[in-house]
């Protein structure tokens, strides 16, 4: 089982973040210039939780991560494994200004204002 977690270079209001993630999630996404901070999280991502093959310590149940201009989708595993990450995933994002989205629950997490 796994659980599906979206870091958005979104506006800071819980509806656009849930329009960026419906937008990113569909077939038709239309590509812009990439976003900096997107290219940021996902390399300090990937240095922490390399998304190549699954390995038995990794929290991602499907690799490569989903990377587009505007965001990072990523599928995480159930258990010890993928709860650790959130920790840190919720730090790198709010770190590098971008917004968290959980589509199971439609919780929106907001960068804090620096």
């Amino acid at each position: 089982m796994s659980f599906d977690l979206a870091a958005l270079a979104a506006p800071a209001d819980a509806a656009a973040v849930r329009e960026m993630y419906a937008s990113c999630t569909r077939d038709d996404h239309a590509e812009a210039d990439f976003d900096v901070r997107i290219a940021r999280f996902h390399e300090a991502l990937a240095g922490i939780f390399p998304d190549h093959a699954p390995a038995p310590d990794s929290p991602w149940a499907t690799t490569p991560l989903s990377l587009g201009a505007d965001h990072v989708l990523m599928r995480l595993r159930m258990g010890p494994v993928g709860e650790q990450a959130i920790e840190k995933i919720i730090a790198l994002a709010d770190h590098h200004g971008l917004a968290l989205y959980d589509p199971q629950s439609d919780e929106t997490y907001l960068p804090r204002r620096r």
